[in-house]
């Protein structure tokens, strides 16, 4: 695993990943562009109800995929801690851990922390919030198994070598911020350094990148067509990285154009006026 750490960091992409990234740098550099618009009063209540609705959206999928029935009212609802009918308490929690942990690794962002060992316990004890108290913030001791999955993590006792030589590969990376957000994700996932809680914290380090770059978070899907367990374990098992690229990349492109769409549209209604 120490190899394909470092291998992955200076891997070679496709065209077509490349060419993607070109196209979502042209939209970031216009959303930047419309910055001096957002002081604007109504633009600012729009993001702001945008940005509610993504975090409730967020925490949905990222928990749905581990398996919570919660539906997308009921994380609302929990979230805005409303009584939730035939929810069972571990579910709440889970989505609360899933907000809770996304605004903690915000909260870091905005005072200048930089990805450390430290910081990626710290988001995993605010996020996984159903898991034994005990568990949270350490890395595991034991092997453990992902359900449904041909990735067998790494020992326990190679964690405490491999998490430095992770972090500092992603530190002392100067690739594309995208393909580094997503290969420290894919390779965080192999890892799988703590008991429980892992897809959902490594999910909020994936955001927390993504922001640090000035990109916005993503809500990775969770339904059939979105394929992102199928992207980590072809990246995996096959070393194919297309996939998952090419999903994270559709998603950033996505949140872009939304924002853009708002600004934009806010724009024009105010000139109609």
């Amino acid at each position: 695993m120490k190899d394909r750490i470092y291998q992955t960091y200076h891997s070679s992409f496709s065209p077509a990943v490349i060419s993607a990234l070109r196209e979502i740098d042209d939209l970031k550099r216009h959303l930047d562009s419309l910055s001096p618009l957002t002081s604007d009063a109504g633009i600012q209540a729009g993001l702001k109800s945008y940005d509610e609705a993504f975090l409730v959206r967020m925490t949905y999928h990222s928990n749905a995929i581990e398996g919570s029935t919660l539906s997308l009212a009921d994380t609302a609802a929990a979230l805005d801690g409303e009584l939730v009918k035939n929810a069972t308490a571990q579910e709440i929690y889970a989505a609360k851990g899933v907000f809770d942990g996304f605004m903690y690794a915000r909260k870091m962002l905005g005072e200048g922390h930089r990805l450390s060992e430290e910081l990626i316990k710290e988001i995993h004890e605010r996020t996984a919030l159903d898991i034994d108290l005990r568990l949270r913030g350490i890395y595991r001791t034991t092997q453990v198994y992902i359900k449904g999955s041909q990735t067998v993590p790494v020992a326990a006792h190679k964690l405490y070598t491999l998490m430095p030589d992770l972090v500092f590969a992603h530190n002392d990376s100067d690739i594309h911020p995208l393909l580094k957000a997503s290969i420290f994700h894919v390779l965080f996932e192999g890892i799988h350094p703590f008991a429980d809680g892992n897809g959902r914290t490594g999910r909020n380090i994936l955001n927390y990148m993504l922001m640090q770059a000035g990109y916005p978070p993503v809500a990775i899907r969770h339904d059939k067509t979105s394929g992102y367990i199928e992207a980590l374990e072809e990246w995996q098992i096959e070393n194919d990285s297309d996939k998952c690229l090419t999903l994270v990349a559709s998603l950033a492109r996505s949140e872009i154009e939304a924002r853009i769409s708002l600004i934009e549209t806010a724009t024009n209604f105010e000139e109609l006026r």
